[in-house]
């Protein structure tokens, strides 16, 4: 019995002795801490990488829109954003209000959510994020003269989570932009620049603001609205707005 129980004492050191071999080996692969997050410099390799983790996206993506772009051009990932979502990855945006103001922005906008995308609105956005998954974050970071010239890669971690429990923080709180419906006869509802001066009524842009974001002077802007309020029979802005999603115009 003693001999029995000194061999099964000898397989527990065995074993205690290859775990913990097999653990320090491990650990030599394990991720340091400061390998979870990578700093990028340079445009180019800010939107190379920006791309590159747009493409590794399995399932989601997530992101916070907000100026300023590293990107010269809106335009120049329409293409990528469409392959995404026609290949069944779920494709969601918080868009800063700053965004709605560049002129032609929302137009773009209300394309990508034809094709799939889900877009919300929100006043004064936390941070300019890209998440692809739970996997991967990209974080531009802005200077003193309103660029970028460096961003974080943030691989997983405590810090990622953090970042996509802030995004979904942001979603909650944003008010959802609906791709206004197309009519089937121009007598059915407004034509294209009534739709786009609407869009950004509901996105809760100033005067001021859609104005610069339409390239029109403020007064021109402030006619319109009230030529839309007329045709709503509204008196009030809350008026025009709830009869206008009564139509179907938003």
């Amino acid at each position: 019995m003693l001999a029995h129980q000194e061999e099964g004492l000898h397989r527990v050191r065995t074993a205690i002795h290859e775990l913990t071999s097999s653990f320090h080996l491990a650990s030599r692969y394990a991720t340091h801490p400061a390998e979870q997050v990578e700093v990028i410099t340079g445009t180019d390799n800010i939107i190379n990488r920006a791309y590159a983790l747009q493409d590794s996206a399995q399932a989601m993506f997530r992101n916070i829109d907000k100026p300023p772009y590293a990107m010269r051009n809106h335009a120049d990932n329409v293409e990528r954003e469409r392959q995404m979502l026609r290949s069944g990855i779920e494709y969601r945006t918080v868009y800063d209000r700053e965004a709605l103001e560049i002129p032609g922005r929302l137009r773009l906008i209300q394309d990508s959510m034809a094709h799939g995308e889900k877009a919300r609105v929100v006043a004064g956005a936390a941070a300019k994020i890209w998440i692809a998954d739970d996997a991967l974050a990209l974080i531009p970071i802005r200077n003193g003269s309103y660029s970028i010239d460096a961003a974080f890669i943030l691989h997983q971690s405590a810090l990622l989570d953090a970042l996509i429990a802030l995004f979904e923080l942001e979603w909650r709180r944003a008010l959802p932009l609906r791709a206004a419906p197309r009519p089937t006869a121009l007598s059915e509802g407004p034509d294209e620049p009534t739709r786009e001066l609407l869009g950004l009524l509901a996105g809760g842009l100033t005067d001021e603001a859609i104005a610069r974001a339409l390239g029109l002077g403020l007064r021109t802007v402030q006619r319109r609205i009230h030529a839309v309020m007329r045709d709503l029979n509204a008196v009030t802005r809350f008026q025009a707005g709830l009869e206008a999603r009564e139509r179907g115009w938003i």
